[in-house]
């Protein structure tokens, strides 16, 4: 059920004056002087349940769809790690380096069907930043340790990236056996090898493109 796992995997906090909102599926809860009062017009008793089930404790008001709620356990860490994360992600973009950063990448060289050598890439990137993305423009590059380019492999990711998440990147590349240096790329030690990202364009969500690189 996507309300449940949105509640109990990615609770997501904007701070706006004086309040706090946190956004929960479908469902909108904002601090007030009482409490947490949870707004979602047509809201199910079901919907009820899980928020109990995560920490939270309330009744309906008077107003359809609202419901006055108290965070308790888990909630209440689920609240604390969502404003950690928002603090994190402003202060990331504050700094005006680009957002998107390769969290962890792997590569496997292998000979194919036709006898010719190709490189399986796996790849996840993450946007550390507070703003949504719409698209990538990018290139993870594979180099040896003293600098020497060995491949380069264009990303484009099209999905978007939100806030603070994780996207996956792969496939199988073909490599050209008559350029030395990827083929070099077969027999080097993976010790000996550095993978990293180089990004050169991030469209946003809102219509801004920045161009943080040539790549």
């Amino acid at each position: 059920m996507k309300f449940v796992i949105t509640l109990a995997l990615t609770i997501a906090l904007s701070l706006a004056a004086q309040s706090e909102t946190i956004t929960v599926g479908d469902c909108d809860i904002t601090s007030t002087e009482i409490g947490w009062r949870l707004v979602k017009p047509g809201i199910t008793p079901e919907q009820v349940q899980t928020l109990r089930e995560h920490g939270w404790s309330g009744k309906p008001t008077e107003s359809p769809g609202v419901f006055n709620m108290t965070p308790s356990g888990d909630a209440l860490d689920a609240i604390a790690a969502a404003v950690k994360n928002t603090k994190e992600l402003e202060a990331y973009t504050l700094t005006g380096k680009c957002p998107v950063t390769l969290e962890s990448a792997f590569y496997k060289c292998s000979r194919d069907k036709y006898g010719g050598y190709c490189a399986k890439i796996t790849a996840n990137l993450r946007n550390r930043g507070n703003r949504q993305i719409k698209m990538i423009s990018a290139a993870i590059e594979i180099r040896d340790i003293l600098g020497e380019l060995l491949l380069t492999i264009r990303v484009n990711q099209d999905n978007g990236l939100a806030s603070g998440a994780i996207g996956d990147f792969g496939g199988m590349f073909d490599l050209n056996q008559y350029i030395p240096r990827e083929i070099r790329l077969t027999s080097i030690s993976p010790e000996n090898v550095r993978v990293s990202l180089e990004v050169r364009k991030v469209a946003y969500a809102d219509g801004e493109i920045v161009e943080y690189g040539n790549k």
